[in-house]
């Protein structure tokens, strides 16, 4: 004999069944999951596309001063960021 997984519909239940077009509550919560991991997917994509073009867009350059204790830094092995 062949058995397979049913659902035994009453009541109310098969108002919602028939204005679903016939689509039981997993596959409304599946493809509402599916949704919302395409649209993080999307988040992400636009967040790396802006990331890898962030140094073109925004302008940061480092004056002399900047770049002369940065080398003082790295000469003594010191963080001159950090003051006790």
């Amino acid at each position: 004999m062949n058995y397979k997984q049913s659902y035994i519909i009453a009541g109310t239940e098969i108002i919602f069944f028939v204005e679903n077009k016939f689509k039981s509550q997993d596959d409304i919560n599946h493809s509402r999951e599916i949704r919302i991991a395409y649209s993080s997917l999307v988040v992400a994509l636009i967040g790396l596309i802006f990331s890898f073009l962030s140094p073109f867009i925004f302008e940061s350059k480092f004056d002399e001063s900047q770049i002369k204790r940065i080398e003082r830094a790295l000469i003594n092995k010191t963080d001159t960021a950090i003051k006790k």
